[in-house]
């Protein structure tokens, strides 16, 4: 007996499972682990422009949210999404289309909504790429002196971040302007290797969203130091003296009261490679590959690489300065330090 018809029947059994498997993973391909759906960013702002009933959740801390997000987004962090229902997001059946500042705090809180039974989640990236529109909190209006009480000559008065210049040059030949200290405001933290490092609060707000965008392009990064005292200066002086000799001290290391760290708004960075932790200064120059990603991030987040060589300082790939974005992209646009700038500015 012929065995065709069988086999033909069999044949067409297993085109059509193949089928359905098919169907399966294309249906499937382009979700998250944890259900949710990762889409580019054309592909949300298309969305946004032809759906109605979405919304737009921003992961990022309250204050990145209102220094810049998207028209008609809420804001919901990544850090206050735990096991419970988002009271700001009640229907778990609602598409919700989530951002962050690179895409790494979206995808985490895309996946924790997911888990919780969230069912339209999609997932696109970070607004440092956004191609569309972007807004900022209105700032509140300033009070009237009028009617402001007489201040309490028994407390002082608090470091006030406007009266800080983030374009402060501070050199061998520029000391540090007089009451700075008194006006900076700092944030301490716990580095890597344990030591307690301080940064001016703007600048630690800002190196915290480079470390995120560095940390998706799988590069690691921490600070070695940034606010050092003028005593702490000395002292650093003498280490690098004892160490490396004094020819090398004093041109890695400033004299004490103009070193650009006692403004708070300077940082040394080390590496962590393949979980290694990279510290010494020989050791970070073997990385040259990893700087430049690095360097390529800088402007974008309010920095400067400070000492590119050239500008009476030789080359250190891990000394960044921060100015402000405005000014940090321009002077990588046209290829300025920081001297060049400030002269070329009205």
């Amino acid at each position: 007996m012929s065995t065709n018809g069988k086999k033909g029947k069999k044949q067409g059994v297993a085109v059509l499972i193949q089928l359905a498997l098919l169907l399966l993973l294309c249906a499937c391909g382009d979700r998250g682990a944890a259900g949710y759906r990762q889409i580019t960013q054309d592909e949300a702002l298309q969305m946004m422009e032809e759906q109605t009933g979405y919304l737009i959740v921003d992961v990022r801390r309250p204050d990145e949210f209102a220094r810049r997000h998207i028209p008609g987004a809420i804001n919901v962090p990544d850090e206050t999404i735990g096991s419970e229902m988002p009271e700001a997001l009640p229907d778990r059946e609602q598409v919700l289309l989530l951002y962050c500042r690179s895409g790494n705090r979206s995808k985490q809180a895309a996946r924790k909504l997911a888990d919780m039974g969230y069912t339209n989640v999609y997932e696109f990236g970070g607004i440092n790429t956004w191609p569309g529109e972007t807004v900022a909190e209105p700032e509140e209006a300033a009070p009237d002196p009028n009617d402001e009480p007489a201040p309490d000559e028994d407390s002082p008065a608090e470091p006030s971040e406007a009266a800080l210049d983030y374009l402060v040059l501070v050199d061998k030949n520029h000391p540090l302007p007089e009451g700075w200290e008194d006006e900076i405001r700092l944030e301490r933290f716990t580095n890597a290797v344990g030591d307690e490092v301080r940064v001016e609060k703007t600048a630690y707000e800002a190196y915290l969203g480079l470390k995120e965008d560095l940390a998706g392009q799988g590069v690691y990064v921490d600070l070695d130091s940034a606010f050092r005292s003028v005593a702490e200066q000395q002292a650093m002086l003498e280490d690098f003296t004892a160490r490396y000799g004094e020819a090398y001290a004093g041109t890695y290391v400033a004299q004490p009261g103009t070193s650009e760290h006692h403004t708070g708004l300077a940082l040394d960075l080390f590496l962590i490679v393949d979980g290694r932790i990279v510290y010494e200064n020989e050791d970070l120059m073997r990385y040259p590959e990893i700087w430049a990603r690095i360097h390529a991030l800088l402007p974008d987040c309010g920095f400067i690489l400070r000492y590119p060589g050239g500008n009476g300082y030789p080359y250190e790939p891990w000394h960044i300065r921060y100015v402000g974005p405005d000014a940090a992209r321009e002077m990588a646009e046209r290829g300025l330090t920081l001297e060049e700038y400030l002269a070329a500015s009205p």
